[in-house]
């Protein structure tokens, strides 16, 4: 990745690419909510109707109105969205820095194991 080759053009062990469902798949293995989190979050990475979605509010259901607001600030996105958000940050960040302590502690057994200092 350092030379700028692109991740889902990697293989693992097995000869898979690292593309995103295959890293999805194989964590939601271990994690099955990654699975609900990468669907409700990748609509905001790629443009999709969560972007209009969170720019607009219903203003009557019987005469099919919305109300649009196009700037830098959110105002119809309510508070436990955000909170929900936060919680799986820190959930994600919580997996992750797991993940890299064990492929730290993987590698240091792998070093005195090898007699490689």
């Amino acid at each position: 990745m350092l030379r700028g080759k692109q991740l889902k053009k990697m293989k693992d062990n097995q000869g898979e690419f690292l593309t995103d469902a295959y890293l999805l798949d194989l964590l939601a293995r271990e994690y099955p909510w990654t699975r609900d989190v990468y669907r409700e979050t990748s609509g905001f990475i790629h443009f999709s109707e969560k972007h209009i979605f969170n720019a607009m509010q219903i203003q009557s259901e019987a005469d099919q109105t919305v109300r649009f607001k196009l700037s830098d600030r959110d105002q119809f996105v309510p508070t436990w969205a955000y909170r929900e958000a936060l919680d799986v940050f820190a959930r994600l960040s919580d997996l992750f820095l797991g993940y890299m302590v064990a492929y730290g502690d993987a590698r240091e057994r792998w070093r005195v194991e090898s007699g490689d200092s």
